[in-house]
């Protein structure tokens, strides 16, 4: 993870892994049906990412937000919801000078979520990937 996010950066990490560690400088943002954790998100309410992820860079300046569980976000709202959640996450880290990283499994993802997800974003240079194990297993 933090290959991702680069030497000391603040990272907002949103996953749907029960086991995720936080890492350094870092928050974790689970998203999960269980409710009561205030660290965690039902996925049913993806319209609330953009205020989780304003209150990290308000608290926390500039820094990297990744997230790596987009086909749980779109199984649960669908293609077109997920797409504008991210495209409103975009636009809120792009405007603080901040860097949104999406994992996205090709073999296994929606292929119109994948589609979109490829015009709108930067591939992530593989010498970056290949530093970092966890991340690797995101790919």
């Amino acid at each position: 993870m933090q290959a991702v996010a680069g030497g000391g950066e603040p990272v907002l990490w949103i996953t749907d892994r029960g086991d995720a560690a936080v890492p350094d400088r870092g928050d974790v943002l689970r998203i999960t049906t269980f409710s009561g954790n205030p660290r965690t998100l039902d996925p049913k309410r993806v319209h609330e990412l953009r205020a989780a992820v304003a209150a990290f860079l308000d608290e926390r300046g500039s820094g990297t937000v990744v997230l790596d569980c987009a086909d749980l976000l779109a199984l649960h709202n669908g293609v077109e919801r997920v797409v504008r959640a991210l495209d409103d996450l975009h636009e809120e880290v792009a405007t603080r000078a901040a860097v949104l990283a999406v994992f996205l499994d090709p073999r296994g993802s929606n292929p119109r979520l994948l589609a979109w997800l490829e015009r709108e974003f930067d591939a992530m240079p593989r010498a970056a990937l290949e530093t970092d194990a966890e991340a690797r297993l995101l790919v």
